[in-house]
């Protein structure tokens, strides 16, 4: 199979063996256009489940390019932990959203803490919240991750703080201890602060909820660094096993 391995699409439909799937528009103009591929040429289809299928084209020719899914192409580890990634809201998150996927986050939470940089109005929220989920997709295509993480809707530290969604929590903060998860994948939290870093007041409700407190020796990371340097530790530990 030429083509499986070097070409891939994301398709919104719970897809399985033998199913044939209709392409959009714009994903038949991709396919025939920029990728040059034709009847019987082989491609990886995945619909962010955590499964990917070769896909043989049929009818090249027609408007809408149609897909038969021959198999199942499983080639990545599996790992039984999932990875929650809690941001403080930046002016451009969509590289830290990008990396975060490559490097394996299972679920991202963008939220609001006392010193975040950006306010957004729900209309403008809704806007963003579409555009970061193509974010995410499109770098599944590209990574080669079969499981697109989920976007979570805003919230604020104070709703983290009052239900976390596993026990093991790390807030990183510049000058706290060596963070050094644990050597199993385990479910993982982690907090990362926006620019200005976290209030005196959020550190205190992290303490009293029990969240261990975490950095990268005594080095400062800005906002968009400290999420990959965490993330790629986490994975380093776990034998780079994703989800």
């Amino acid at each position: 199979m030429a083509n499986s391995q070097k070409h891939r699409i994301f398709v919104a439909q719970k897809l399985s063996t033998g199913l044939e799937v209709v392409l959009d528009p714009e994903q038949t103009h991709y396919i025939r256009r920029v990728l040059r591929l034709r009847d019987l040429d082989t491609l990886l289809c995945f619909d962010g489940s955590g499964t990917s299928y070769i896909a043989r084209i049929r009818d090249s020719k027609n408007k809408n390019l149609r897909l038969l899914l021959d198999s199942e192409y499983e080639f990545q580890a599996k790992s039984p932990a999932r990875i929650y990634l809690f941001l403080a809201l930046i002016k451009k998150p969509e590289k830290v959203l990008q990396k975060a996927t490559e490097l394996g986050v299972t679920d991202i939470w963008p939220i609001n803490s006392q010193r975040s940089e950006v306010r957004l109005s729900p209309e403008r929220l809704d806007q963003k919240l579409q555009h970061w989920s193509a974010v995410l997709t499109s770098a599944c295509e590209q990574s080669g991750r079969n499981r697109i993480p989920r976007l979570h809707s805003v919230g604020t530290f104070a709703e983290i703080v009052r239900n976390p969604p596993c026990k093991r929590v790390y807030l990183f903060q510049p000058g706290a201890p060596l963070f050094q998860p644990a050597t199993t994948p385990r479910d993982t939290c982690l907090l990362i602060g926006p620019e200005g870093g976290w209030t005196d007041e959020e550190l205190k409700l992290a303490t009293h909820a029990g969240f261990v407190t975490a950095g990268f020796g005594k080095n400062v990371l800005r906002a968009d660094t400290a999420p990959m340097v965490a993330l790629a530790i986490l994975q380093h530990t776990w034998s780079w096993q994703f989800a």
